[in-house]
This record gives C-alpha cells, structure tokens and sequence, in this order.
C-alpha cells in the first residue's frame, strides 16, 4: 500500500486543498524553516503557494502541498530538483531548501486537521500570461534542456506504482539534440 500523509484522500486533484490563512502559514515559515516576511498568495491547482518577501530583499516560494500526495511523489519532485541542480545548475528552475531540521520537507498540522508536507524553495520570478509572449521561447528552451541530455540518462526510478517514459517534463522520449539553452547534449 503507497503511504499518503492523508490515508482517507486517494486523489490529490479530488481532495481538498490545503487553506490554511496567512497567520498559520507565516507561522509555519517561522518554526520550520526559521524566515518571517511578508506573503502573498499565488495560484495552484491542488497546493497552496505563496511568496515570501523578507526584510532584506530574499524571495521565497513556501508551498503547502496537498495531503493526497504520497511520500514517494514528494521525494521523487525533490530528487528531480535535486538532480538537475547538478547536471545543469545554469537552468533556471528553482531549488529546494532545507527547514530548520535540515530536511527538504516537514509535516504540520492543517486547521480541518489533516497532515500537510511543507516545503520552501527558491523564486524564479515570472509572468502569468494566457497569450504566447517573449518569455514562452525561454520556458520551451529550459524544457527542451530538460528534455535533453545530461538530465535524463541519470535520473533514477520513478517511486512505486508509478511508470517513467523517459522525460522529466512529460514527453514519451528525451531529446539528443542540443539543448539551446545551455549547449548540453
């Protein structure tokens, strides 16, 4: 049986998500990952995000994930961060921070009392747009990148139950061109 920090969800874009209000979550960034700051509420599907803006000019992403996930979905994103913060650090994704107890994600408490996986990350500033704008052929070129060796050949398993074909971003193979992004192979 997969472990799910919530035994009851089965699908993550069937469960709640999380709602914890401004107070608890600035309240969590202080005790598990040791930041206070100003936040502001971003969009997600079946998470709740926010920016961090603290007193000297740091930005984070503190991402209260969805209950549903399993515990080896979230090890497998972290690992992939991991990953390609080694064999391609120049891409612009964002990077994983460790909370106060050194680990790249904690447990808290949500207020319906279900279990949440908290995790805080670097920003990538961005642009949210429905329209095709400069910034699309920069998002494809970090994505063929990552479609692109040295990401892939690398990367381990998937968890469980779960089938890897190939592709950190979702195509069914990786590339061998050269990702124009970085010139990698």
């Amino acid at each position: 049986m997969v472990q799910r920090l919530d035994p009851s969800a089965s699908d993550p874009l069937a469960s709640a998500p999380p709602a914890f209000g401004d107070e608890a979550a600035r309240q969590v960034l202080h005790d598990r990952f040791g930041l206070t700051g100003s936040l502001t509420a971003l969009a997600g599907e079946r998470d709740q995000n926010f920016r961090l803006d603290t007193a000297d000019g740091q930005r984070f992403l503190f991402k209260i994930s969805n209950p549903a996930d399993t515990l080896p979905i979230l090890d497998m994103q972290t690992a992939a961060l991991r990953h390609i913060q080694r064999v391609a650090p120049d891409l612009p994704v964002m990077r994983t921070l460790p909370g106060v107890s050194g680990e790249p994600w904690t447990e808290v408490s949500g207020p319906d009392g279900r279990s949440y996986p908290v995790r805080l990350f670097t920003f990538l500033p961005c642009v949210a747009f429905s329209t095709p704008q400069p910034t699309t052929r920069s998002c494809g070129t970090s994505r063929a990148c990552l479609n692109s060796a040295p990401c892939l050949p690398t990367f381990p398993a998937p968890p469980a139950g779960r089938r890897w074909n190939g592709c950190l971003t979702g195509s069914k193979t990786g590339s061998s061109r050269c990702c124009p992004a970085c010139g990698r192979r």
